[in-house]
């Protein structure tokens, strides 16, 4: 049975907006599925402060694969693109979190779900929110809307959405 897989996707090194274009790509490619990809964010950092803006989006797809596999796939597509291990909240290339796998909610293999710092995140919340307004977070049982708008919104339009 398919699910839908809601990700969201950020750079801050390098040509920013091919690499979250290419990971769009990559991900269509892989999963064999349409991606929906929300409008692109230009945001200050998280966590680490002292690095470059970040361009951030969101991307939703259908799959039929658990959250391990999902997890995975996603690790070969970062390496793929360039991605290095680094420091957490670090400078990146590409980072693709899974944020929601349909209604899951689970702890395992090192894969939260859903991400466990989406309330506090304008960057997360406003490009899902593009894209999947009315989804409910399965543990805050809100939508996606209704908790974009209760944080400050620091997002700066960088560009409408794109097509994989």
């Amino acid at each position: 049975m398919k699910k839908s897989l809601v990700l969201g996707l950020g750079s801050n090194l390098g040509n920013r907006y091919y690499y979250i274009y290419l990971a769009t790509q990559l991900l269509k490619k892989t999963f064999n599925s349409d991606v929906i990809v929300s409008n692109i964010y230009e945001t200050a950092p998280w966590g680490n402060t002292n690095q470059s803006s970040f361009l951030n989006t969101a991307a939703v797809l259908s799959t039929s694969l658990d959250s391990k596999t999902c997890f995975k796939t996603i690790k070969e597509i970062e390496q793929h693109i360039g991605r290095k291990k680094g420091e957490r909240w670090g400078p990146r290339s590409i980072d693709i979190d899974i944020l929601f796998l349909e209604d899951e909610v689970s702890n395992q293999n090192d894969v939260e779900i859903p991400h466990p710092r989406i309330a506090e995140r304008s960057f997360v919340l406003i490009p899902c929110a593009d894209i999947v307004p009315q989804f409910v977070h399965p543990k805050l049982h809100e939508t996606l809307l209704e908790l974009s708008s209760k944080v400050d919104n620091d997002c700066e339009l960088f560009v409408k959405q794109i097509k994989p």
